[in-house]
């Protein structure tokens, strides 16, 4: 009877780099990653401030609209990066400490745009439609109205 050898799981270190995710997709580097994170954290504040001024004319309108979008994109880019470094290796603690930070970051994150669907569903119907008619790029980029 032959004796089987135990396999050994590599070490992420051990990992042929062909197999591994290539993140500098993402982010060229971890430096590139925190300057990102801060400046999407600045935005999530920012944000906080357009609240209660939906109602303020077209351009207002447009100036929330992308700033949500952009956010979310940005938000979605810190959050894959931090979270697929994490799982590269679960015993690194940078990482750990990246994924702690976008977690905190998304609760922050959704607590300062909780006021966007509430408002935008209270705008009346008159007033959205005549931002549509003043603002051409919402209906092309965002939304369609009849």
């Amino acid at each position: 009877m032959s004796e089987k050898k135990a396999k050994r799981l590599l070490q992420r270190n051990e990992v042929p780099e062909e197999l591994t995710w290539d993140l500098t997709k993402v982010f060229k580097s971890d430096e590139e990653f925190e300057k990102e994170y801060q400046a999407v954290k600045d935005e999530v504040q920012n944000f906080r401030k357009l609240q209660g001024t939906m109602d303020q004319g077209s351009q207002r309108f447009l100036q929330i609209i992308e700033n949500f979008l952009s956010i979310n994109r940005k938000f979605e880019k810190v959050y894959v990066y931090a979270s697929m470094k994490n799982d590269q290796d679960t015993t690194n603690a940078k990482y750990q400490g990246y994924n702690e930070m976008v977690d905190a970051l998304a609760a922050e994150f959704s607590e300062s745009i909780s006021w966007f669907e509430p408002e935008l569903l209270e705008l009346d119907e008159d007033k959205l439609k005549q931002y549509f008619v003043e603002k051409k790029e919402l209906k092309r980029k965002y939304f369609i109205m009849s």
